[in-house]
C-alpha cells in the first residue's frame, strides 16, 4: 500500500450574521428569492431527469399554504432503475483512487461555501423552520483539503 502526503483538513471559518453585516444581507436575499419561488425538482436517474407526472409538495413549515417545492414521485420501474445505476456507479467510484475521490469532495465543499451558500443555507432554514443563529451548523464539512 503507498502512502502519500495529505493537508491538513480544514472547516470553513464562522461568520457572524451581525445586524448590517454583508452576509446578513446575502442571507436575507436568499430567503426572500426562495420563498417567492416554488422550486420544480425532477426524479434524476442516472443523469436523467424524470417527469412522472405524479407530483408532490413541500411546504413552507410556519405558512403551509406556500409551497416551496414541487417534485415529481418515482414509480417502482424508475426506483429500480436508480438502484441499478447506483450499483454501476459505485464500483466505478470505488475503482477511482482516493485522490480523484477526494478532489471531488473538495470541489463540493467549495461550491456549498461558495457559489451556493446562501441558496442551501435559505432552504435549510426555510425547509427545517431553522433560524440564522447558525445556519452552517447542520452542513457537512467535507475536510479534504
Amino acid at each position: 500500500m503507498s502512502t502519500f502526503p495529505y493537508p491538513e483538513p480544514a472547516n470553513a471559518g464562522g461568520l457572524s450574521y451581525a445586524p448590517g453585516s454583508e452576509e446578513r444581507r446575502l442571507l436575507k436575499e436568499a430567503l426572500a428569492e426562495a420563498e417567492k419561488s416554488v422550486f420544480k425538482i425532477p426524479t434524476i436517474v442516472n443523469g436523467e431527469r424524470i417527469y412522472s407526472g405524479r407530483k408532490s409538495y413541500q411546504v413552507n413549515p410556519w405558512n403551509r399554504r406556500a409551497p416551496l417545492a414541487e417534485y415529481h414521485e418515482a414509480d417502482q420501474e424508475t426506483v429500480e432503475k436508480a438502484i441499478a445505476g447506483s450499483l454501476a456507479a459505485r464500483k466505478k467510484w470505488a475503482s477511482l483512487p482516493f485522490s480523484q475521490r477526494a478532489a471531488v469532495y473538495k470541489r463540493a465543499a467549495q461550491l456549498v461555501e461558495g457559489k451556493y451558500r446562501w441558496k442551501i443555507m435559505a432552504a435549510k432554514i426555510i425547509g427545517q423552520k431553522s433560524d440564522n443563529t447558525n445556519p452552517t451548523s447542520n452542513l457537512p464539512h467535507y475536510n479534504t483539503n
